[in-house]
């Protein structure tokens, strides 16, 4: 799939840089406000080949600064206004869930929910792409407090809560700000009840504590056990996630085990390598834990 990265530069309203922008290298504050689709190497070359200005100026290295109250367009030639920027590598949506307010994901492996120093395609950025109005759902990156490294997509995109980039499994996504603050609020309060899938070696004799995650890359490889074939990530996946909605229902969201995992699962067993997750085995803890 390719979206058109400007139907025509001429009639872009001009950025006006934000003060917790002020001291970006362009092309960065570029990715964060204008073009969060594009890759870092597209919006480089739209500005070495003099597509930006700031102040009416144009400007050809990616690596100027902006400041406050800059204000930058892109404009053209010509041909960077018919620039197209492929977005095939934005990961996909898996939908559990949908409505007028809410989104429940079954995220997967390997994809980060937001984007990091590398600018890698994560799920916020496929999420505006499909739903642009959650651009607007989050939180205001204008309030005190956010490090002012951290871009509007970050505090944006719906997103309530987050999952490691190896950990699979159900992510909730606010679709308005009222169900954003909602959810936040029960997040805050503890009221949120989420339960995961973990393989662990030997026998957990407690109901609280901390375990070392088969194939963890920080703490699973100091442990004296081998990974298990076919353990490419940690094991672990979000299973379930409760939550009481605003109307005060209460609902249940479940991600089925993955099929990399089930296939770890059923190897240990000695059965034939397929993804059926029969006989999976958790603790369900005694209270509702974030």
């Amino acid at each position: 799939m390719e979206v058109a990265a400007s139907t025509s530069a001429r009639d872009r309203t001009p950025l006006v840089v934000p003060a917790e922008a002020s001291g970006r290298r362009l092309d960065v504050f570029l990715l964060d406000y204008a073009v969060p689709t594009w890759t870092r190497g597209a919006v480089q070359r739209a500005i070495r080949d003099g597509s930006v200005t700031i102040a009416g100026k144009r400007v050809v290295k990616p690596s100027t600064l902006v400041r406050t109250g800059h204000e930058i367009r892109l404009v053209g030639p010509p041909e960077a206004e018919q620039h197209r920027v492929v977005t095939e590598a934005l990961p996909p949506l898996n939908i559990l869930h949908e409505d007028s307010s809410l989104l429940v994901l079954n995220k997967p492996a390997g994809v980060a929910v937001h984007a990091g120093v590398r600018r890698e395609p994560s799920l916020a950025d496929a999420l505006v792409v499909r739903y642009p109005g959650l651009r607007d759902v989050g939180e205001d990156p204008q309030r005190p407090g956010p490090p002012a490294s951290a871009s509007p997509q970050a505090m944006r995109a719906g997103i309530v809560h987050r999952l490691d980039k190896e950990t699979s499994g159900v992510l909730l996504v606010a679709r308005t700000p009222e169900m954003y603050e909602h959810l936040k609020n029960e997040f805050q309060r503890r009221r949120v009840r989420k339960e995961y899938l973990a393989l662990v070696h030997g026998i957990v004799p407690e109901d609280h504590g901390s375990v070392k995650v088969v194939g963890d890359p920080l703490y699973g490889r100091k442990s004296r056990h081998r990974t298990p074939q076919g353990l490419t990530r940690q094991f672990l996946h979000a299973h379930t996630i409760t939550v009481t909605l605003p109307l005060g229902k209460t609902r249940t969201f479940t991600s089925p085990l993955t099929d990399d995992l089930a296939a770890v699962l059923a190897g240990l067993r000695g059965l034939p390598d397929r993804p059926t997750p029969l006989g999976y085995r958790w603790r369900t803890p005694r209270a509702p834990q974030n």
